[in-house]
C-alpha cells in the first residue's frame, strides 16, 4: 500500500475494506462499568458476539415493568408502530391530545393495531390485583412502568445499550426489549396476570420470553399458557437463582 501510494502515477490507493450491515462484534465496549460485568466473561459473550447479538430479536420480560426513561434502555424498547401515535419511534404515556415538551402522547383509547389491547405501545401492564395493595395494582393498562426496579434491572442485563459510554452493555445488545409487567411494586405476582403476559408475547409473535421469578406452586393455568407458547414458537427462559 505504501509503494502504491507513493507512486506519481497512481491517485489515490487504500485497502478495498469489508463493509457489514450488522455489526455484531464488539473487541470491547466503551460502556462505564463494562468492566465490571463479571457474567459477560462468564457467559462467554464475547466470542457469542462475533455470531449473534441479538439483532431483530424481541424479548418479552415478564417482570415488575421497565423505567422507560433509563438513557441505557430508552433506545432499547420495542415500539408498536401500529400504536405510536405521534410516530417518533419512542413511549410518551399521555393522551394524543396532551403536549408536553412540543411532543403529543401515544394514548388514544383505542386499539389501532386490532390485537385487544388497547394502546400497547411498548408492551402492557397486567397487574389487577383485587386485593388492596400499594402503587399500579387494580386494573390493566398500558403503562409498565416499573414501581420495584427487578424488571429495569432484569432488562438492563439482557438488552441494555453497548458502546454508548454510560451504564452497562447487555448480553443481547441489538435486541430490543417488550415490557410484559406482571409483579406489582412489592415483586409480587398473581398466576393468572403472568399467564395473560405469556399469551399476549405468543399471540404478538415475541419468540422469546424471560422469567427471572419462580414458585414451587404447580399451576395448571401457567402450564397451559407456557404451552401454547411453545407451540407457536416461543423459547422461555427461566432464572435459577443468582
Amino acid at each position: 500500500l505504501n509503494l502504491l501510494q507513493n507512486d506519481l502515477s497512481i491517485e489515490s490507493a487504500e485497502i478495498n475494506n469489508i463493509y457489514k450491515v450488522n455489526q455484531t462484534e464488539i473487541a470491547e465496549p466503551n460502556d462505564e462499568y463494562f468492566k465490571e460485568q463479571w457474567g459477560i466473561a462468564a457467559v462467554n459473550c464475547k466470542n457469542a458476539w462475533k455470531k449473534a447479538s441479538g439483532n431483530g430479536v424481541l424479548v418479552g420480560i415478564i417482570d415488575t415493568g421497565i423505567d422507560y426513561y433509563h438513557l441505557d434502555l430508552v433506545n432499547q424498547l420495542w415500539i408498536n408502530s401500529a400504536e405510536d401515535l405521534n410516530k417518533n419511534g419512542t413511549f410518551e404515556p399521555w393522551h394524543f391530545t396532551e403536549v408536553r415538551n412540543g411532543i403529543t402522547g401515544d394514548l388514544n383509547g383505542i386499539d389501532d393495531d386490532g390485537n385487544g389491547f388497547t394502546d400497547d405501545v411498548i408492551g402492557y401492564d397486567f397487574v389487577d390485583q383485587q386485593n388492596a395493595n400499594i402503587g399500579d395494582y387494580f386494573e390493566r393498562d398500558p403503562i409498565p412502568f416499573d414501581e420495584m426496579g427487578h424488571g429495569t434491572l432484569v432488562s438492563g442485563v439482557i438488552a441494555a445499550q453497548s458502546n454508548n459510554k454510560i451504564g452497562i452493555s447487555g448480553i443481547a445488545y441489538n435486541s430490543k426489549i417488550v415490557t410484559l409487567r406482571a409483579f406489582d411494586a412489592t415483586g409480587n405476582a398473581e398466576t393468572d396476570d403472568i399467564a395473560s403476559a405469556i399469551i399476549y408475547a405468543a399471540l404478538n409473535r415475541i419468540k422469546v420470553l424471560n422469567f427471572s421469578f419462580g414458585d414451587n406452586v404447580n399451576s395448571p393455568l401457567l402450564h397451559q399458557a407456557i404451552k401454547f407458547a411453545n407451540s407457536l414458537g416461543c423459547v422461555m427462559i427461566s432464572s435459577k437463582g443468582n
